[in-house]
């Protein structure tokens, strides 16, 4: 078999549109290169750097993905036989273009965000409600055509058509139980419902179609609103209180991400039958709502996906978190959950996608997942996209990418909760502390914020200097190194110098006995240099600090009060003052974690002679 069929053949039984258009960039260089016989013997790694040259007119991005999409499912085929010249693994890719990452929302915009939040979902909430109650007090409709006065029925006694009018709950009750082939039959929808272009009385044979009639010609000036309880509403906008739309569930998924951080795609995948981490404990007001991430494996010996399951904890109480926005939407889909077009889609992922609605042009079922992306709907987005904007800009006021919600979240997390770091990195799914730190706090908010941060940090030193225990200088600069370089930097370049502290003045220390004096020879008590005010501490002496304090605190479990008062009291009190005022906990953290680890850096007493090294 030919590789233009191998490759066309594993595009038809893709799903995921990506790789779709990257199999398509395949076929399409192979039909213009004349290479429709060339059999996959034949391709190799020459070939491929050709294929990326092929890809050159666009723009970096999609070189990127279109070439590392293409190896890999290459790779996938190569994995079940061996097909090709040598593994497209090992086939070079594109540059990695430089990634995009956004700012979190300003502070004005986030605030107008939440409150239009607050109020769109409200305003969901209070369309359910109407729907709920409708479903159960109203009346369904029975008029059609012929119980209208018209031309070739003059009857008095008959209603005009341009008179007629109703209320919502009835309509509600009309289209959902009278009509339950209504929308998602399209076959029904074509013959029964299709309204004709004039007003032919005849033709408007079932309850629904007449309404659908009616509301559609109410502004013309001689007729009469239908909806008395709801006189601007058309039928098209009527559907969305039954069944949501697109911009409810954009509008649900933008209060999901701001407040968890997940992007959109994580959110997409959130199962409406199994979204609890673990069932709620009775009398419990906290629930852990899940969502799987679907990363790439980032081993070259690795062809798979890897999962994870993201975990965000909220209130049960507050109608706003996130457990009761997927309960509120779980009620709004419920209508549109029945059928063979349900069934597919369920079979195709394997799980009760929990964003779905209705199409209200098409009147067909539209489901947000990745897995559930086509052709077509790609073709579409572009333009449903533009619609959605024009919705945001006209309600919120203005519009944002929905990609900013995640380090928006952050920011909000490291200004109102002051989260630790681990805890972020855990709630977040990144890898490692590294992702967070440099991607997502890297921006001007979040140096704005810890600079204000640091100033209310160092007031509070100022102010637990005056208790007598640490008296030295803290300058606590956040240095991009890792522990290893700080005590390496100790080591060397400050061997035979206090590991703890940098001194100012080693003749005039002012610790004890020695205020006022002035020493023919340096100090050596590097003991006793936090107890100085001659003394600095850097970011580079953390790891002795909290090395110092540890030790401390363990002989203070192990030696009788009095001893250790006597022994080592000060200097105890010193170090824990430095460990927890210290702005940057997570290199707090990890010094601990690295003292757990490895164990001691410093000896039992840091000697005058710097013996310590």
């Amino acid at each position: 078999m030919t590789l233009l069929n191998i490759v066309n053949n594993l595009r038809e039984k893709t799903t995921r549109h990506s790789d779709r258009t990257a199999l398509n960039k395949v076929m399409e260089f192979l039909e213009n290169k004349g290479w429709s016989e060339m059999l996959p013997s034949e391709f190799g790694e020459f070939e491929f750097l050709q294929f990326i040259n092929h890809l050159s007119n666009s723009s970096p991005s999609v070189v990127y993905h279109n070439s590392t999409a293409s190896r890999r499912l290459l790779q996938n085929l190569h994995a079940e036989g061996e097909i090709f010249q040598s593994s497209p693994e090992l086939w070079p890719a594109s540059q990695k273009p430089t990634a995009r990452h956004f700012e979190p929302l300003s502070d004005e915009k986030t605030k107008a965000l939440r409150e239009w939040l607050k109020v769109e979902i409200d305003r969901i909430s209070g369309i359910e409600k109407k729907v709920e109650e409708s479903l159960k007090s109203g009346v369904a409709l029975k008029y059609c055509g012929n119980d209208f006065r018209n031309k070739a029925n003059k009857d008095p006694r008959l209603m005009a058509y341009n008179r007629w009018t109703s209320n919502l709950s009835d309509v509600i009750a009309t289209i959902y139980l009278a009509h339950p082939d209504y929308p998602l039959n399209k076959e029904a929808v074509k013959k029964h419902y299709t309204p004709p272009r004039d007003i032919v009385y005849e033709e408007l044979t079932n309850p629904l179609i007449t309404i659908i009639k009616r509301m559609s010609i109410q502004n013309i000036p001689s007729y009469c609103e239908f909806l008395e309880d709801a006189k601007d509403l058309t039928f098209t906008k009527l559907l969305t209180y039954i069944y949501p739309d697109q911009f409810e569930l954009i509008t649900i998924k933008t209060a999901i991400s701001l407040q968890t951080g997940w992007t959109f795609d994580v959110i997409d995948r959130i199962d409406a039958e199994n979204y609890l981490y673990t069932p709620i404990p009775v009398n419990g007001d906290w629930a852990f709502v899940q969502a799987p991430k679907i990363k790439g494996a980032k081993s070259s010996n690795s062809t798979t996906n890897e999962q994870r399951i993201l975990l965000h904890p909220c209130s049960i109480s507050n109608p706003h978190s996130v457990y009761n926005l997927i309960k509120l939407l779980k009620k709004r889909t419920s209508r549109l959950r029945y059928g063979d077009e349900y069934k597919d889609v369920v079979n195709t992922l394997g799980c009760h996608p929990l964003f779905i609605c209705l199409n209200t042009h098409s009147k067909s079922l539209l489901v947000h997942h990745t897995d559930m992306r086509s052709e077509a709907g790609a073709i579409k987005s572009g333009k449903n996209r533009k619609q959605i904007k024009e919705q945001f800009i006209k309600s919120l006021g203005f519009y944002f990418d929905p990609r900013q919600l995640r380090p928006t979240r952050l920011y909000l997390n490291e200004k109102e909760k002051n989260l630790p770091l681990i805890l972020q990195v855990a709630l977040f799914g990144h890898s490692s502390s590294a992702v967070t730190d440099e991607f997502y706090k890297n921006n001007a908010q979040f140096k704005k914020l810890r600079s204000k941060r640091l100033a209310k940090e160092l007031i509070k030193i100022e102010k637990s200097i005056a208790d007598g225990s640490f008296k030295g200088s803290l300058v606590p600069l956040r240095e991009e190194k890792t522990i290893e370089d700080r005590i390496l930097n100790i080591y060397t370049n400050h061997s035979g110098e206090s590991p703890l502290a940098v001194c100012n003045d080693p003749h005039r220390p002012d610790w004890g006995s020695y205020i006022g004096e002035r020493l023919k020879q340096p100090c050596r008590q590097f003991n006793k240099c936090l107890q100085c005010s001659r003394s600095e501490v850097l970011s580079d002496n953390i790891p002795f600090i909290v090395d110092r304090y540890l030790y401390l605190d363990q002989k203070k479990r192990t030696m009788k009060k009095e001893q250790f008062n006597a022994l080592y009291l000060d200097e105890f009190n010193a170090s824990k003052e430095v460990v927890e005022s210290y702005p940057y906990q997570d290199e707090i953290k990890e010094a601990e974690l690295r003292w757990a680890i490895e164990g001691d850096l410093l000896p039992p007493v840091i000697s005058e002679l710097g013996s310590w090294e």
